[in-house]
């Protein structure tokens, strides 16, 4: 029998979107903690694991940019949709529609840079529902609502919608924007306090490259060096929304791979972060400080640059070490042995920290494409010999799962 919501869950993740389980007939994830969801999406693995064994669950669309800017209008009642889509009859005919217990969800993608300079990003309630931006999500089908009736496509999103203007298409009811955008302009710093705010607000790194030349010429840097350094910003700066933080972590793997930057302190990085950050920002949206602190927490991480070889000679070992008890339920299949062996020896090189591997790498160092590898890892940690202390994510550059082998070394 067809597991339908991990059909959909799947569907829904290779179209771009940020996904959560809901407990059955509820609204509530069914995670500890989903704030994470918000910024990166999770990977194939991890929706096999919410869905694969819990066909009930339900399933929930997160919103904003990290789902490639997918916003929804929420109509709490039929006289509410009927009455937009009379007015917007091009719109309600081609944005995916769901039907709700009581009305319609309508999505659409968003400019968060135009909302944003309206001061508002999250949630407008109005009267007949509310328009869902951004740091929450919307239950979609084939979930159970709390009623008993079944979340339902009426126009499925087959692709992603195209984006609107979400104050101009209708989703705002008349005399809401104004007001709304009249109180954000009033809640926001007047020109002529800003003097008195500045010795109480974090100043912004310096502008920029001067100081970058300068910071290389103090380590004794050759000019090539420096272009090693703006080809490592131009390689990994995102170049669409929701992959900022992976991105990050590319980063360090980049700069890692540089020499005379490797064994660098992070903070005496800050300027070459920040630039990197002024190109990702273009897209992603996000703060500098949340930026800087994801570089200094990734830095210390990287145990293996960008581009470098130690995980081929770990594979040598690997294959010419004793094969593993327990492992009789492989059949004697010599490639996913061979992936389990190397993350055997991978844990072995340091047994009292967990190791990091991602599906790419293995599956390269394997012969099989990254699909085939995290179902493989994802086998492993299900027959117990591998603990997942931190799930990664599957995209190229992205950063890798941090692993820990349980089962004797």
């Amino acid at each position: 029998m067809e597991n339908v919501v991990l059909t959909e869950g799947l569907r829904l993740h290779r179209l771009g979107l940020s996904l959560l389980p809901l407990h059955y007939k509820q609204k509530k994830p069914a995670v500890r903690s989903w704030k994470r969801y918000q910024t990166t999406r999770p990977d194939e693995a991890t929706i096999y694991h919410w869905w694969a064994n819990h066909p009930e669950r339900g399933l929930a669309i997160v919103l904003g940019q990290v789902s490639s800017c997918i916003v929804a209008r929420d109509f709490d009642t039929m006289e509410a949709y009927e009455q937009w889509a009379a007015s917007f009859s091009e719109l309600a005919a081609k944005l995916p529609t769901v039907e709700t217990s009581r009305g319609r969800h309508v999505y659409a993608r968003a400019d968060f840079e135009a909302i944003r300079r309206r001061g508002k990003e999250t949630i407008y309630e109005f009267d007949d529902g509310e328009l869902r931006l951004s740091g929450c999500y919307v239950a979609a089908p084939p979930s159970m609502h709390p009623s008993g009736s079944q979340y339902r496509w009426l126009i499925s999103m087959v692709e992603l919608p195209p984006v609107v203007d979400v104050f101009s298409c209708g989703f705002v009811p008349c005399n809401r924007e104004d007001r709304d955008y009249r109180e954000n302009r009033a809640n926001r710093v007047n020109p002529d306090d800003r003097a008195d705010l500045a010795t109480e607000l974090p100043k912004k790194p310096k502008t920029l490259g001067t100081q970058v030349v300068a910071l290389l010429k103090e380590n004794n840097f050759a000019p090539e060096v420096w272009q090693q350094v703006l080809a490592a910003i131009e390689q990994t700066v995102p170049r669409q929304q929701g992959r900022r933080h992976e991105q990050v972590f590319h980063f360090c793997r980049v700069l890692k791979a540089i020499q005379e930057v490797a064994d660098l302190d992070p903070n005496q990085l800050e300027e070459i972060v920040y630039l990197w950050w002024e190109q990702a920002s273009k897209v992603s949206g996000t703060s500098w400080a949340e930026t800087l602190q994801d570089f200094l927490e990734g830095w210390p991480k990287v145990e293996f640059p960008a581009n470098s070889q130690p995980m081929k000679q770990i594979l040598e070992r690997a294959m010419i070490a004793e094969t593993p008890a327990g492992v009789e339920f492989l059949r004697g299949e010599k490639l996913p042995l061979m992936l389990l062996k190397l993350c055997r020896e991978l844990q072995r090189r340091n047994p009292n920290k967990e190791f990091y591997l991602s599906c790419r790498i293995a599956g390269e160092l394997c012969g099989v494409n990254h699909v085939t590898a995290n179902r493989w890892l994802s086998l492993f940690e299900r027959r117990g010999f591998l603990e997942v202390v931190e799930r990664g994510s599957n995209r190229k550059g992205g950063q890798a799962t941090r692993y820990r082998y349980v089962r004797p070394l």
